[in-house]
């Protein structure tokens, strides 16, 4: 019971605390992705509420549109982005054992060639 009790107050005074920060906060624009929150508030304080529990998908979509960005500007939209191109350092183990394969497929032996 006296745990119970302190959760309840710790509870209220978490609530209290947050309140005035929740009122004049302003929601978090959206910029990636569908929200029926922000289609169709029906009140003020529940345009707030929605935009305060939006905040995390909001951190997820700000991070996937740097992403893109990135992508954009190094020119791999489509997949992963190349360690080479990024021009990231590679020691030496690294190298050896990621550079073959990267080289493209083996040509014909020279005596082969001649004919």
């Amino acid at each position: 019971m006296h745990r119970d009790f302190l959760h309840r107050l710790f509870t209220a005074a978490a609530l209290l605390w947050a309140l005035p920060a929740l009122a004049q906060a302003p929601a978090p624009e959206v910029t990636f992705g569908y929200s029926a929150f922000h289609e169709r508030p029906s009140s003020g304080l529940d345009q707030r509420l929605n935009g305060f529990s939006l905040g995390f998908r909001h951190s997820f979509d700000r991070a996937w549109s740097l992403e893109a960005a990135f992508n954009r500007q190094t020119g791999t939209e489509g997949g992963s982005v190349n360690m080479r191109q990024l021009g990231l350092m590679a020691g030496p183990r690294y190298s050896r054992t990621l550079a073959p394969r990267w080289k493209p497929a083996r040509t014909w032996p020279k005596a082969c060639q001649r004919g």
